[in-house]
């Protein structure tokens, strides 16, 4: 455990996916306003470029005054979704300051201070922190050295991290 905390190239990847992960993780807002939006946005996008196709395939006979119409409508109606979906996204975020790698250098030396030292507190604090068991596996791949967790850590009061570390 000791050469897990000292290894910079293993922190340092640490960091920038645990910074990857909280920023994919606060990008976009929830909740089922944003879910149907999501959805709508496309569907719309696809209808206009439907009647776009029709108009430009359309023989002279048949008339376009109805298709532009739509057209239209389609167009007003994905401007009125687009920004409402940017409205959803100025609401408030929850500020999270990324670890560096000193702070994980430091959680790592008190951490294994606190196993070494009290064990009972030690095993109380991380079954708090550890709603499910936690399994780290040393791994590597072309970038070097990482590791795996299976399990979730409770790493602040509402989030929680797991995977590929």
């Amino acid at each position: 455990m000791h050469s897990v905390f000292e290894d910079e190239t293993l922190l340092k990847r640490t960091a920038v996916a645990f910074a990857r992960e909280m920023a994919e993780a606060t990008a976009k807002p929830t909740g089922p306003e944003a879910g149907a939006l999501d959805r709508k946005i496309p569907a719309t996008e696809q209808r206009i470029k439907g009647a776009s196709r029709a108009i430009a395939e359309a023989p002279a006979d048949i008339p376009l005054a109805p298709l532009y119409a739509q057209l239209r409508e389609d167009q007003e109606t994905l401007a009125d979704l687009r920004r409402r979906r940017g409205a959803l996204e100025v609401v408030d975020r929850p500020v999270v300051r990324m670890p560096t790698v000193r702070d994980m250098k430091s959680f790592g030396n008190t951490l294994l201070a606190d196993l070494e030292g009290n064990a009972a507190e030690a095993n109380a604090a991380l079954r708090t922190a550890m709603p499910s068991p936690v399994l780290l596996v040393a791994d590597k791949d072309s970038a070097g050295p990482l590791l795996r967790m299976a399990g979730t850590v409770q790493v602040a009061a509402n989030l929680s991290c797991g995977g590929r570390i």
